[in-house]
């Protein structure tokens, strides 16, 4: 998958499929309008399952894409119901996670804030559970971003940064997609690092 940005000014993800040489690598889909709306949050994420590819761009709908025929259908509706957001698949369900753009760095940088529900979807589009994420914020008040890392037949694995987005003080969490508890996996590397605010008096003292 490509990320470009095309002739028109407008982002576009285009999807080859790459042979052994120049002449059997080919392009087998190309995102429109429908996909990627006009000053929408291009970040995309997609999973391909036999000929179908599963395409979310954030804040947008989920779309099911037939790679042989072409055929795209609107599986899950979330226009209007999520500004931004990512997204997880595994072979049976589709995590989406709100989080949004971060307000510093902005659309196109890739980095994000916040993120304070999981939403969980089969390949139907029915709503299986939503899960809050509040119990992590309210345990690590410095929690900065969550991000979901994958997702497996029956939990979310999830980062929480603390501190500043991508930090290197993180908690790991594994989320039952049933009933929403979470696990927080210790011995994870990162909930070994303490945060440290690099403005405080005690590192500009460190400096001096």
């Amino acid at each position: 998958m490509n990320h470009l940005l095309n002739s028109a000014g407008e982002y576009q993800d285009v999807l080859y499929q790459l042979g052994t040489d120049e002449n059997s690598t080919k392009e087998v889909w190309r995102s429109s309008e429908k996909q990627i709306p006009e000053q929408r949050d291009s970040l995309s994420s997609w999973y391909i399952s036999g000929v179908k590819l599963y395409y979310y761009a954030s804040g947008n709908d989920l779309w099911q894409i037939d790679l042989k025929s072409g055929e795209e259908q609107k599986l899950i509706a979330l226009d209007g119901v999520l500004e931004s957001g990512t997204a997880v698949f595994s072979e049976s369900v589709i995590g989406l996670l709100n989080d949004n753009p971060d307000a510093q760095w902005g659309l196109q940088s890739g980095y994000r804030a916040g993120g304070d529900t999981i939403k969980i979807y089969d390949y139907t589009g029915k709503l299986l559970n939503e899960i809050s994420l509040q119990p992590v914020y309210e345990k690590y008040a410095d929690t900065a971003h969550c991000t979901m890392v994958f997702t497996d037949e029956n939990s979310i694995y999830l980062l929480a940064y603390r501190g500043m987005e991508h930090s290197v003080s993180s908690v790991l969490y594994q989320i039952s997609q049933d009933n929403g508890e979470l696990h927080e996996i210790e011995g994870w590397l990162g909930s070994t690092m303490g945060y440290q605010n690099p403005d405080s008096d005690e590192n500009e003292r460190g400096t001096r």
